[in-house]
């Protein structure tokens, strides 16, 4: 990320991997993907007496690639032996390690209870099923020490690290943390949670994070001897940035922040964005220099009312601490060396408030749509580009956008496209319906035929069951913002099937839940079926849902392949009016509209931007007239629904 201070990095590197040294003590334990295999070598690693096989030298071993899955069947535990995992050499995704569901509940990713070592690590605490585990990394034993480098930890509902034992070390390069917390619970959002312990060390360097609901580190009254923060980046936190509590020593190097500590505290709470206490009566000793921070106050506005107040920067004691001879460095306005150039030119900005803003009750983590206002109220457009090039890994990469510029999943923008070329996407679609839900039924496999319209390397397979129900399929919250305009409210889904019978699709949360169902008419080759969201038009739902093969009873199963499903442009006006049987007139209209379908039970006029701007509830119905003489001069679209579905056609107003 940046060019400086590298050297203190690689000390602490060089003192924590030792053990990583290629020489004849190193004894390799190479662990093949799967469920269970990681749990299975660590716990199983024992000689006929019980005994451990050489845990000081052993280091255990995944492999890279798209295929490397790691699913945990309960928290990978060491209890009097050191513990090391790393990625195999080479430039493949890093492996991939989740929690499983297994009909019991997941368990948090790791409890260690003696040191651990993670290297070349994706961890994510989302178990299969959607649930969210409360904490990563739960270190349960006096004096034990985290390391980890160049890992991705994204994913807990509560915090990264829960400190449960005294005299703990955490030493943390290179690495991403994400998504802590819960926005809708703002308080357990916590990346080290000392819980009242007393800390040795804590160290990171040329560390993210974003998307922490509360702060990075959570004092609970425990003293940390040593913590230093240097070319880090915090990105969307939401309470605080950093609580340090007690510290004998503190050094905060060129680290950069964008929007931390954006929710306003209470006005009679004790909040800052940086704090740091005494121990005791002995002030700590502070080094910081370089540090460079941004608020938009475009994320800050709806939160204050008159009980709040903005965040402060620092507290009292960090304050006084930096004024003494020595202790003190250019800060806030100080320009640092990026990679890829800074993303933004101005440091710190102070911002006026402007009073008529008075949200209180808004949601947290909501991003707000702010009207026209004085353009020097705030900056409205932050890049956030902090130069990294992290190794693709899975869904985060799916928009293309870099590690730092992440969002909460269910907040991502416009839906992407599902191709299911990632080998772990199977493990985001959770199947139901399908006589016991046998992980083995769905995956994520080379395409069987690509001799027809369907060259994609990989498909979804889905083995649909005998005793399977006859609406069996599969959902998945983890494909962005399906927002259905006039222009595009219609999906498509490609399918290869040996059967006829419908496929499905469905939209839900967020707006109307809408399934459609239109049947394959091949078989054995891939076709593209097109389904018609048209009553979700104006609507942003999250939630996709397939239904591979879904009759009308259920006489048998299938093995049903799917692939390609998206959001695309609508073919509106593909038919003529006249051969669809509607008629809508006149046209251009000035007061009165016509409209001459048969059995209309339904009519809806949106303007040009999706909303709804006319509605009316028939009773099967083949003439309506409506009033629109109330309605600006412009394009208009009219949706008219039977029990057939639906037709949408337009018409000027004058």
């Amino acid at each position: 990320m940046k060019k400086i201070y590298y050297g203190f990095c690689l000390v602490f590197l060089a003192l924590a991997f030792q053990v990583l040294n290629v020489n004849a003590q190193v004894r390799y334990v190479d662990v093949d993907p799967g469920i269970g295999t990681l749990n299975t070598a660590i716990s199983g690693d024992t000689a006929a007496t019980g005994e451990r096989n050489d845990p000081e030298n052993t280091v255990y071993r995944l492999q890279r690639g798209n295929t490397a899955y790691y699913g945990l069947v309960g928290s990978i535990e060491n209890s009097g032996f050191p513990l090391t995992i790393v990625a195999a050499d080479g430039d493949g995704a890093r492996p991939f390690l989740q929690p499983r569901d297994e009909g019991s509940g997941s368990s948090r990713a790791f409890r260690p209870r003696a040191d651990i070592t993670l290297i070349g690590l994706h961890v994510t605490n989302l178990d299969q099923l959607g649930g969210r585990n409360d904490r990563m990394l739960r270190c349960s034993a006096d004096g034990l020490k985290v390391t980890a480098d160049n890992c991705w930890f994204d994913n807990s509902s509560q915090s990264f690290i829960r400190t449960d034992n005294p005299g703990q070390s955490y030493f943390l390069t290179n690495c991403v943390i994400s998504n802590i917390g819960e926005p809708g619970d703002p308080n357990n959002g916590r990346g080290i949670d000392d819980r009242g312990n007393d800390i040795d060390t804590i160290m990171m360097e040329n560390c993210t994070w974003y998307n922490v609901t509360s702060r990075i580190i959570r004092d609970d009254g425990g003293v940390i001897k040593y913590a230093s923060l240097i070319n880090c980046t915090l990105n969307n936190i939401g309470q605080h940035g950093i609580t340090f509590g007690p510290t004998e020593m503190l050094v905060l190097k060129n680290n950069m922040s964008v929007n931390s500590a954006f929710v306003p505290k209470d006005n009679d709470s004790e909040w800052y964005f940086i704090s740091v206490d005494s121990v005791g009566a002995v002030a700590p000793v502070v080094e910081m220099m370089g540090n460079t921070a941004y608020l938009d106050t475009a994320k800050l506005l709806p939160y204050l009312n008159d009980t709040t107040t903005i965040t402060p920067f620092m507290n009292a004691t960090l304050m006084a601490a930096l004024m003494r001879p020595g202790a003190y460095g250019p800060n806030f306005n100080f320009e640092i060396n990026f990679t890829d150039g800074a993303p933004f030119n101005d440091s710190m900005l102070v911002y006026l408030l402007n009073p008529d803003y008075d949200l209180a009750n808004a949601p947290f983590w909501e991003i707000p749509t702010i009207p026209a206002d004085p353009d020097d109220l705030y900056h409205r457009d932050v890049p956030y580009d902090f130069g990294y090039v992290h190794s693709k890994a899975f869904v985060a990469a799916l928009d293309g956008k870099q590690q730092g510029d992440r969002n909460w999943t269910a907040d991502r923008d416009d839906m992407v496209p599902v191709d299911f070329e990632g080998q772990n996407e199977a493990y985001f679609w959770h199947q139901f319906g399908n006589a016991g839900d046998a992980p083995e039924n769905v995956a994520v496999i080379p395409n069987p035929d690509k001799s027809g319209i369907n060259t994609s390397d990989n498909v979804f397979m889905f083995t649909v069951l005998d005793a399977a129900e006859t609406w069996a399929g599969a959902w998945s919250d983890g494909n962005g913002k399906m927002t259905f305009t006039q222009e595009k409210h219609h999906m498509e889904m490609m399918v290869w099937k040996s059967v006829i019978s419908n496929c499905g699709l469905k939209v839900e949360q967020g707006g109307t839940v809408t399934e459609v169902k239109v049947p394959n008419t091949v078989t054995d080759q891939w076709e593209v079926i097109t389904f018609d969201f048209s009553a979700n038009i104006g609507e942003t739902l999250t939630r996709l849902v397939f239904f591979p093969d879904f009759p009308e009873a259920r006489s048998a199963g299938t093995v049903a392949y799917v692939d390609n499903i998206q959001l695309i442009t609508s073919p509106v006006g593909v038919k003529p009016n006249q051969e669809l049987g509607l008629k809508v007139y006149p046209n251009p209209a000035t007061d009165q509209l016509s409209v001459q379908y048969k059995g209309m039970t339904r009519i809806v006029v949106r303007d040009v931007l999706g909303k709804s701007v006319r509605s009316m509830e028939l009773q099967q119905v083949d003439h309506a007239t409506l009033s629109v003489d109330d309605l600006a001069e412009g394009l208009y679209f009219i949706t008219v629904g039977n029990e057939g579905g639906n037709v949408t056609t337009k018409f000027l107003k004058r």
